[in-house]
C-alpha cells in the first residue's frame, strides 16, 4: 500500500486545482502526487459537495507547494 494523505492536504490540493489558474497536471506535479490521484480527489469532492473554489493569491499557492515538498506532515506511510 502507498501513502495515505491527510484530509487537509486533499482539500487544499482540490482547492488549488480549481482556483489557482494552473493546470491540474502542474498542481499534481508540484505537490508530488499523480495527476490521476488529483482528478479522483476532485471527483470525490464534487460528489460529496465539498468543493471550495475561491480566488487564490498566487503567492499563497507558491507557499503551499513549497511546504508540501518539504514537509511530511501531510502524509503517513500505510503499512499492511
Amino acid at each position: 500500500m502507498g501513502r495515505v494523505y491527510k484530509a487537509e492536504f486533499k482539500h487544499e490540493a482540490v482547492r488549488l486545482a480549481l482556483s489557482s489558474g494552473l493546470s491540474r497536471e502542474r498542481i499534481a506535479q508540484d505537490l508530488g502526487i499523480g495527476s490521476s490521484t488529483l482528478k479522483k480527489w476532485i471527483r470525490d469532492a464534487q460528489k460529496h459537495d465539498t468543493v471550495v473554489s475561491d480566488a487564490t493569491d498566487h503567492r499563497e499557492t507558491q507557499g503551499f507547494r513549497s511546504v508540501c515538498r518539504t514537509s511530511s506532515r501531510w502524509t503517513s506511510d500505510a503499512r499492511a
